[in-house]
């Protein structure tokens, strides 16, 4: 199999700039360098500030000129961006005692190596159903069967024993306190 010498000769290369319209009339199909640098300044001072403003921009070099030109697509890629990285689907154990502290039905802690099932988020539900009966009628039976309701949830979770009673303890310390005497809680 031989092949011509022209095709063996030539290395493919690929361009190192982006590839820009050839017609000057059609919508820009990719960003300019210019708009790149800018959505990664917004990035970083939406996250310090909160939101980038104008002066920002104009505060991190940019041009009023480059600012009415790019502005729009710096902010339609800095979405973008923003949208694609997201956070993992796991929780670390300071996530997971927050989520403990503040149940919300619908975000469950998850570690890496959970399956989760229909009777694991069961079991989160209960929990939070638990907790809310418990925050609406202090009672000390109803406080001991949040407490054993969030026990039976974390054994769905591949975690170690001191890991549980962390999340156990704390979850007991955001539970209300009802004092008992006598066998009877005080009002």
């Amino acid at each position: 199999m031989n092949l011509p010498n022209a095709q063996c000769a030539r290395p493919i290369t690929r361009p190192t700039t982006p590839i820009r319209n050839t017609d000057p009339r059609a919508l820009e199909r990719t960003p300019h360098l210019r708009a790149i640098e800018m959505a990664k300044t917004m990035q970083d001072i939406a996250a310090s500030s909160g939101a980038a403003t104008f002066k920002d921009l104009v505060r991190a070099g940019f041009t009023s000129a480059e600012i009415i030109e790019f502005g729009t697509q710096a902010q339609q890629m800095a979405a973008e961006w923003k949208s694609e990285s997201r956070k993992a689907g796991h929780d670390n154990l300071a996530d997971m005692v927050m989520k403990v502290k503040q149940p919300v039905p619908n975000r469950p802690p998850m570690t890496v190596d959970l399956i989760a099932s229909t009777p694991f988020f069961e079991a989160w539900g209960r929990y939070c159903a638990s907790r809310a009966a418990l925050m609406l009628d202090p009672w000390t039976p109803q406080r001991e069967r949040c407490i054993c309701v969030l026990q039976s949830f974390l054994n769905f979770l591949p975690l170690l024993p001191a890991e549980r009673a962390k999340l156990t303890m704390a979850a007991e310390q955001t539970l209300p306190k009802i004092p008992v005497q006598n066998g009877r809680a005080l009002s």
